[in-house]
């Protein structure tokens, strides 16, 4: 009986696969469809001049430190308990706005509500004299005319608090005293760990009912449902800046921050990164459907995930815990999202 339903569901897999190919394939490569992920699984990048070819992230600005630093992407910045790949790296020197470019993600679609997951961390020893900001993402939405205004700012207000800000707006959302960058690094210095955030946005919708919801190592900090982004008429949040300008390190020379393990999703809540989510969950967009099926199946063909939303990782895709991600996994993942009986298939990670 199972060897007549796992011939079902291939057929049903190979399907899919011949129905959606070209779609896949043939995305803008100008912008990304939400839910969107990366964990940096992309050529080595070391200076603004050169391409930038990893999943969909486009330039930042083109700056340079005072020592002659520019953003980078390579294997060093690795969240070593993360989904693999590489990690971004942004590097601070003295003062205030000396810093590099960063990256940004453009979206086909602009989208009035988003939760955005990160990791991130700060060189140990880092430090401050004193910290005033270090905007970690800049949400920018999208006018009637195409154009971009800035909106949302991610970042540490202070030693004590992190505080959403909606500059257009002038309005800020902070968490209390005693939460701040200080707490999460256990210290005044850069703890040289891996940290966990995510923030969850929502346009208001004609007055001060907006959300903003903010997350680091799994503790809610900032919960509000009165926000007043200024949105007007504008059609959503159309782009991200990962990595922006600061005041004031204090560190003798340049120091770094590293991004990696970005989730971006408009459905909900994303959470920390799991076994079982990377494994099934395949597009992390916090459920498991025929998508994720058909994208286990089409990394066991060998064929080009770069405009996909698949999550790469030493385990994506192996539901049956064999070393593997093959057509047997993404067969089990389909039967899984159709709601049918698990027991006795190999499935191993409920």
């Amino acid at each position: 009986m199972l060897k007549i339903e796992l011939k079902k569901i291939e057929l049903i897999l190979l399907t899919l696969v011949m129905t959606s190919f070209f779609g896949i394939v043939s995305q803008a490569e100008a912008g990304v469809n939400l839910p969107w992920s990366t964990t940096y699984d992309c050529p080595d990048w070391t200076a603004y001049n050169q391409s930038l070819n990893c999943d969909g992230l486009d330039k930042g600005l083109d700056s340079t430190t005072a020592n002659g630093h520019q953003e980078e992407i390579l294997s060093i910045g690795n969240n070593p308990n993360g989904g693999g790949g590489k990690g971004q790296i942004h590097y601070m020197d003295n003062g205030v706005n000396n810093n590099t470019g960063g990256t940004a993600i453009y979206f086909n679609t602009p989208t009035k509500e988003l939760w955005v997951r990160w990791y991130m961390k700060y060189q140990q020893g880092f430090k401050w004299n004193p910290l005033h900001y270090d905007k970690y993402l800049y949400f920018y939405m999208v006018e009637s005319d195409g154009s971009s205004s800035s909106q949302v700012i991610v970042e540490p207000d202070n030693m004590d608090s992190y505080r959403i800000y909606a500059q257009v707006a002038d309005h800020s959302y902070r968490s209390e005293n005693g939460t701040g960058w200080t707490h999460t690094m256990g210290g005044t210095t850069g703890d040289g760990q891996w940290h966990y955030y995510e923030v969850h946005l929502k346009a208001e919708n004609g007055g001060d009912n907006g959300v903003v919801e903010f997350y680091v190592d799994g503790t809610k900090i900032i919960d509000r449902t009165d926000a007043n982004f200024a949105t007007g008429t504008q059609l959503g949040w159309g782009h991200i800046t990962i990595g922006s300008n600061q005041d004031n390190p204090d560190n003798g020379g340049t120091m770094y921050s590293m991004y990696d393990d970005i989730s971006i999703s408009t459905t909900g809540y994303i959470g920390p990164l799991s076994s079982s989510t990377v494994r099934a969950d395949v597009d992390q967009d916090n459920q498991i459907t025929s998508t994720d099926a058909m994208l286990t199946l089409r990394k066991s063909l060998n064929l080009d995930m770069s405009q996909t939303n698949w999550q790469d990782s030493p385990t994506t895709g192996d539901v049956n815990c064999d070393d593997d991600s093959n057509s047997t996994d993404a067969m089990l993942i389909l039967r899984k999202s159709l709601g049918l009986d698990m027991s006795g298939t190999g499935w191993c990670i409920d």
